[in-house]
């Protein structure tokens, strides 16, 4: 009998211990960090700009996630999704010396995502409301620095974004279309 007292004793002690090794390994696992694992390849566009291209599946898997009325998504100048985050505009590519300087083209540029936000957008005809997703690139933004541009698009005014969703003006207000 002294042996059975013994050994569960042993083992209950154990299994204590276990537990509490268990939980202290939990506590000390390390806090998660950003990765930059996302990447896409620069180019120059037809229209001036400088982008980095993005799957074109991923901007379709958000705007299937997203949940508002009248959305289409984003066209690019020949009316298809053409996925990309702005690095340049036109008129930056210009005052660097065209895009024939830039000598990253080609090369992988590698950004997460942030938060999803809507915007009013200034400038887009047509367009009332614009959903998209913030990036975080610090390559991006070194690439930027180097040809003299500050670090961020438009002045700083602008993060990268990936545009994920349009709405036009008027689609919400009372009209003749109709389903029938």
């Amino acid at each position: 009998m002294f042996m059975k007292i013994a050994n569960d004793s042993l083992s209950q002690k154990f299994w204590a211990g276990n537990q509490i090794a268990y939980m202290l390994g939990k506590q000390a696992a390390a806090s998660p960090e950003i990765s930059y694992a996302l990447a896409g390849r620069l180019y120059a566009a037809k229209s001036g700009w400088l982008l980095l291209s993005v799957p074109n599946a991923m901007v379709h898997g958000i705007f299937d996630a997203l949940q508002e009325t009248g959305l289409e998504l984003p066209p690019g100048p020949d009316g298809k999704l053409n996925a990309h985050i702005s690095v340049m505009n036109a008129g930056e590519v210009d005052s660097i010396g065209g895009a024939s300087v830039i000598s990253e083209r080609g090369h992988l540029f590698h950004y997460n995502l942030g938060p999803l936000r809507s915007v009013v957008p200034e400038t887009w005809d047509g367009v009332g409301k614009v959903w998209l997703v913030e990036v975080r690139s610090p390559e991006l933004e070194k690439l930027r620095k180097s040809y003299g541009l500050t670090a961020l698009p438009n002045n700083n005014r602008f993060k990268f974004h990936i545009t994920v969703a349009i709405r036009r003006k008027g689609v919400l207000q009372e009209n003749d279309v109709t389903k029938a």
